[in-house]
Parts: C-alpha cells; structure tokens; sequence
C-alpha cells in the first residue's frame, strides 16, 4: 500500500469509528453525516470520498459483520452439528455485541437481521436439503425470532448470564420442547 491509501483507509477507519460511537449516544435514523464528519474531525467532503450517504457506511457496516458470520459458519461447516451452529453464533454475539445489538435493536432502519437469517438459511439449504420449504419457513422465524430476542435480552440486561447457559436452554427447548423440561402434567 502506498501512503495514499494507507491515510485512506485511516481515515475510512476513523469515520466507521465515529458513526459507531454515535451509535451509543443516538438512534440510528438520527446519526447524521455532520455527526460523523465533526467526531471523526474531518469535512463532510472527505465522507463522501468513502461513502455515499450513510446508508451506505451501514449497508457496507452490515455486510462486514455478516461476511464475519458467514467465517464463523465456514470454520465449522464440515462438522457442525445445531449445538455448535449456536455456540458459533453465540461467540459472535460475544465478539461483535456492541455493533450486533445496536443494529438489531434497529430492526426498521437496519437491514442486518434479515441479511444475517438469509445467510443462515443458505448455509441450511447447503447441508440439509428441505422437503416442505413453506412449512420450514415458519419454524424458521419462531426458531431465529426467539434466539434473536433471547440475545437482545441478554444485552439489555447487561449481559451479566452466562451465554453458554442460555444457549443450553435453548437447544433443550428446540430438541425436546420447553414442557418436558419445566412443566410436569397431573
């Protein structure tokens, strides 16, 4: 790399940076390119140099966290079975939290969740091919809809329970159903 494109991509850094910090004092509609320009102490023109609009710093923001994911999916994909899909997941929730929850607590400006629950369903069509996709489709937003609220929870307590605990739970809950563990019938 040149010097050129070493300051670049500091400066691409020191922007991204901004925008995340804001991230924590703003909602995400509110996050203005002004905002992001005079935290990272640069000119509005120097952010378009790097990105359109900040749509565009979050669409390329997005897809970074879920390329990481999509890492994460390809470290174990030969010997993955459901319980080590979701302590992967659960460990990249650990790694990328801050930037992870404040997209999904964002659901109607953020695109993150619907990329995130297309890449895992590729990597599930990858490995086990369906018989009933329209059927499978709703189990499949109760099973990701619950898991994503269950680490939303997580976060907005503090995560202070132990994650691999949750985790636990919940794949006994998928496997077995939350009655045969909880409940008993008289």
């Amino acid at each position: 790399m040149n010097k050129f494109e070493i300051k670049s991509q500091k400066t691409r850094t020191l922007l991204i940076q901004a925008f995340w910090e804001l991230t924590k004092e703003k909602e995400l509609p509110k996050v203005k390119i002004k905002d992001v320009t005079d935290r990272a102490g640069f000119y509005r023109s120097t952010f378009y140099l790097h990105f359109t609009d900040i749509c565009d710093l979050l669409d390329k923001e997005e897809n970074l966290l879920v390329d990481k994911w999509k890492d994460k999916i390809q470290s174990t994909a030969n010997t993955a079975t459901p319980e080590e899909l979701l302590r992967a997941l659960s460990d990249y929730y650990v790694e990328n939290g801050d930037k992870v929850f404040t997209l999904l607590k964002e659901r109607v400006y953020s695109k993150y969740e619907y990329k995130m629950k297309q890449t895992i369903l590729e990597h599930i069509h990858t490995y086990y091919p369906l018989t009933n996709s329209d059927i499978f489709d709703y189990a499949f937003e109760f099973y990701t809809g619950g898991i994503i609220d269950s680490m939303l929870k997580w976060d907005a307590e503090g995560r202070k329970a132990d994650i691999n605990k949750i985790i636990e739970y919940i794949l006994q809950w998928i496997q077995h159903g939350i009655g045969s563990n909880y409940w008993t019938v008289n």
